[in-house]
């Protein structure tokens, strides 16, 4: 009996990872066990169910790094200037994958009469968000959308995608980016890539992902050459790219285990939103939504 509940104690201190003031129901003996405060330490959060549990994984999970992107504020900087930072605009990501592209055609090929028609119905579906006043809660802040760029991958699939987008919301492309084109980002459990594949795509995705994805200004710069405010409207920019790419971006963005990019996947012309606080703090807020195509427009390839 003795063993029986030193094993129980030793379980549950396991499960809860140290947290304090934690109470764990006990299925077998129907009665409440109180754990006792415990000083918490700096080490990677435990899943809250015992090792060796066949019903789940036992993974850590690490602390968030809240300058990720390098564009932190300055470790000497004031007070006054942190909290201006603050209240830097948000930026919004939206990461396009390409429409329908003919697979029959060798080489770069281009879209397909279906791929076209994806990505005009997603254009404009984004040129919908410019025109209608959008609050999050009741007490928000209207927010009118308004898109700052358009870009996409050099590949022609890409291309044509971005063109179609920006010429619906009446822009221009502003780059057509090679670091954005398809490839192998990471090695992942189902797909080896072969390498030379990991030595040039890796590398230039991750460089990708390093321009595009950070948050709307530098906190170092910011702390070298002070202004008098940092606020703003809510940045939108649009990135017309592939699936790889976007996936990977993801699952950088977020912290997650980037070799897990295989384990998601988009349609044609999903959209994927990725907001950036001014903190530093990541949120997804769609990943591959194509609720602008019916099934009947919905590909894969």
């Amino acid at each position: 009996k003795k063993k029986k509940k030193m094993f129980r104690s030793k379980a549950v201190r396991l499960a809860l990872g140290g947290l304090s003031g934690v109470f764990i129901a006990s299925a077998q003996q129907g009665t409440v066990l109180h754990c006792k405060e415990e000083e918490k330490k700096k080490e990677p959060k435990k899943p809250v169910w015992p090792p060796g549990s066949r019903c789940y994984p036992n993974f850590e999970y690490g602390e968030w790094v809240a300058n990720w992107d390098g564009l932190g504020p300055h470790p000497d900087a004031s007070d006054d200037l942190k909290k201006k930072l603050r209240k830097a605009p948000v930026r919004h990501v939206i990461l396009i994958r390409h429409g329908q592209y003919d697979l029959e055609c060798k080489g770069d090929p281009p879209l397909t009469d279906l791929g076209k028609d994806q990505a005009k119905v997603v254009a404009e579906r984004i040129l919908q968000w410019t025109k209608d006043d959008f609050k999050s809660s009741p007490s928000a802040d209207v927010v009118n959308v308004k898109v700052n760029s358009v870009v996409s991958s050099n590949i022609l699939r890409a291309k044509q995608t971005g063109q179609i987008i920006a010429d619906v919301l009446g822009v221009n492309v502003q780059e057509e980016d090679p670091l954005l084109a398809e490839g192998v980002p990471c090695p992942c459990d189902t797909y080896a890539p072969s390498p030379r594949e990991m030595f040039e795509d890796s590398a230039r995705i991750e460089a990708a992902f390093r321009k595009y994805i950070h948050r709307s200004v530098d906190g170092y710069a910011a702390h070298a050459e002070p202004q008098d405010s940092y606020e703003g409207p809510p940045i939108y920019d649009v990135i017309s790219c592939h699936g790889n790419v976007i996936r990977y971006f993801m699952m950088r963005a977020l912290q997650l285990p980037p070799d897990a990019w295989l384990r998601t996947a988009t349609f044609n012309t999903g959209i994927t939103h990725l907001v950036i606080r001014p903190t530093g703090r990541v949120s997804l807020v769609g990943f591959g939504d194509v609720g602008h195509l019916g099934l009947d427009r919905t590909t894969y390839h």
